[in-house]
């Protein structure tokens, strides 16, 4: 892709994450926060794929996972939490149980997500493959029905 598929698809982040550290940050605003992570959880590897602007990765994103979005929330909320989590309690219990200095422990901590983030995405990126090709078969099974005679289905 092009230099400003990239930057398009680093400001979709950028957004996300502000949007999500934002919505985080109240209790009230929190289902609506899960509610456009799970709704946008794959504008990056949209825009990473089809290019285009912003609002058109975010709508891209909005028709892919309609019909989906609690599993698209449970896929993103565990990539990402999981990434993060595991460092955290890694570095938690090098310093409760074996006595390591701070920043050890926060070297370890820094070394594990940053191994384990791209893991976050590339499980975007697979779901993001995933719900396209739902989307074809979805598409086929349909024009199926309606090219074929009455009572016959394909398996």
């Amino acid at each position: 892709g092009s230099t400003f598929e990239h930057r398009t698809a680093i400001a979709a982040a950028y957004l996300l994450a502000v949007g999500l550290a934002l919505g985080s940050a109240s209790l009230v605003l929190l289902p609506f926060a899960w509610w456009l992570l799970a709704r946008w959880s794959v504008t990056v590897p949209v825009l990473l794929d089809t290019g285009g602007g912003l609002r058109a990765g975010f709508a891209r994103s909005a028709a892919l996972t309609r019909g989906r979005r609690a599993r698209a929330l449970a896929l993103t909320l565990g990539a990402l939490l999981l990434s993060g989590l595991v460092g955290a309690l890694a570095g938690a219990l090098l310093l409760v149980g074996f006595g390591v200095s701070f920043g050890t422990a926060n070297l370890v901590a820094a070394l594990l997500v940053s191994v384990l983030l791209p893991a976050a995405g590339a499980v975007s990126g697979y779901h993001y493959l995933d719900l396209c090709a739902r989307m074809a078969d979805g598409a086929a099974q349909s024009d199926n029905t309606l090219t074929e005679p009455s009572g016959v289905t394909r398996p």
